[in-house]
């Protein structure tokens, strides 16, 4: 490989790697905003009702996942997001 195709080719690495840090950057920075609007604008207990019925449907779609993939730990994550924003 020539000294040009092994730069041409860290180069683009490089942009893609910059590409993929400033999307997680930016992801991170979205979910501190939106904590932040929350703990303002929501109450307390609010959140944590929220927190725990978030969790336990969670649970129940998990546990629904499993059975419908046999105990298949692969196949139930499969289930599980197919369908799912927050993944």
């Amino acid at each position: 490989m020539q000294q040009v195709e092994m730069i041409q080719q860290f180069n683009e690495f490089e942009e893609r790697t910059l590409t993929q840090l400033s999307k997680m950057n930016r992801s991170i920075l979205e979910a501190f905003k939106f904590n932040f609007i929350l703990n303002q604008m929501v109450p307390e207990e609010t959140q944590k009702q929220t927190t725990k019925e978030v969790r336990e449907y969670r649970n129940r779609e998990w546990k629904k996942a499993m059975q419908k993939a046999n105990g298949d730990v692969t196949k139930a994550y499969d289930e599980y997001t197919k369908d799912a924003f927050f993944v």
